[in-house]
Parts: structure tokens; sequence; C-alpha cells
């Protein structure tokens, strides 16, 4: 079988599960092996562990809990050197924001920072306090997800690596500007 397109040490995890229940299933639902190779190649989800195209290497990925961070840790160590290492970054208020921060923030150098605009988004001073509270102290606040993103773009060099994560709404509102 052909490794998953999808990227991210987890996913050859993920293929072998769906593969196992695709064999459990198999005298309910038939699929012919081309067909399963196919879906492993060309399957795409995008947002998760999404890799743009071009330089500097720019990531986007949803993950929003400590299970994701943990992914995205592992995913982010299995790629090369990146000179410097930005996140542009937001949670939602109610998610683990301390379980998440404390698995990634050796993984970045600088932080972009921006409220969600949304009822349940985290204010910029709590978000910022939060940060601080983990040690992180290379902090660019902003007031909107894409202008973050924008100015991480701006700064960053072709040696370096933009991640943006933190919730689904963080990573739409930065696909909604490509």
């Amino acid at each position: 079988m052909p490794f998953p397109a999808l990227r991210g040490a987890y996913q050859t995890g993920n293929a072998a599960v769906a593969l196992t229940v695709l064999e459990c299933l198999a005298d309910k639902l038939p699929i012919d092996i081309g067909a399963i190779k196919r879906g492993l190649l060309l399957v795409e989800n995008p947002g998760r562990f999404q890799v743009l195209p071009g330089r500097p290497l720019t990531i986007l990925d949803v993950g929003h809990n400590p299970h994701a961070a943990r992914a995205l840790r592992l995913s982010l160590i299995n790629l090369a050197f990146a000179q410097n290492r930005i996140a542009v970054f937001s949670m939602l208020a109610d998610k683990d924001i301390d379980g998440v921060l404390d698995i990634v923030k050796d993984q970045f150098d600088e932080w972009y920072i921006a409220p969600l605009d949304m009822p349940r988004g985290m204010t910029i001073d709590a978000l910022q306090d939060k940060l601080v509270g983990h040690g992180i102290d290379k902090i660019k606040v902003f007031d909107h997800v894409q202008s973050a993103y924008q100015a991480a773009l701006a700064k960053a060099s072709e040696n370096d690596r933009i991640v943006v994560f933190g919730s689904f709404h963080t990573v739409a509102d930065v696909m909604a500007t490509l």
C-alpha cells in the first residue's frame, strides 16, 4: 500500500485504522484495491497539517486541543530546520489553551496573536496573558488573524516557517486571504 498523501506522522496510523475497518467490512462493503490505493494517494484534508506551496514554509493546522497539539508538535519536529519559527495563533476561550501551550510552546520563536471575532473568542488581553504565563515573551499583537498572518509573511525569510493554528476559525481566517 502507498503512504497516505496527508502529511503528519500520525497519518500512517490513521490509514492503518481505515484499512483495518475496510478489511472488517469487506463482505458487506467490497472495495477494490485500486480504489483504496487511489484514495490513499489523493486524499486531502484542508487545514489539517496543510502545507502551502512556496516559501517560507507555511502550515495550516486546525489543532485546538492537547491531542492535536501533540500531533502538531511531532509533525513539526520531523520537519527540516527552520531559521525562524513563527506561530500565528488564536483560540476559543472554552478550549484548553494551557494544555496546548504546554505542548507546543518550544516549537516557536515568535508568536503573532489576534482575537477571534466571535462570542467564544478569547480576548487579546486574555490570550496574551496566557502566553506570558507560559513563559512566552516574543509576542506581537494584532487586531485580526489575517493581519497577523500578513505580518508574519512580510517578516519571514524563505528559510523560516509559519504555522497558523489554534482553531478552525484561525485557519479559516487565513484561508480566506489565500
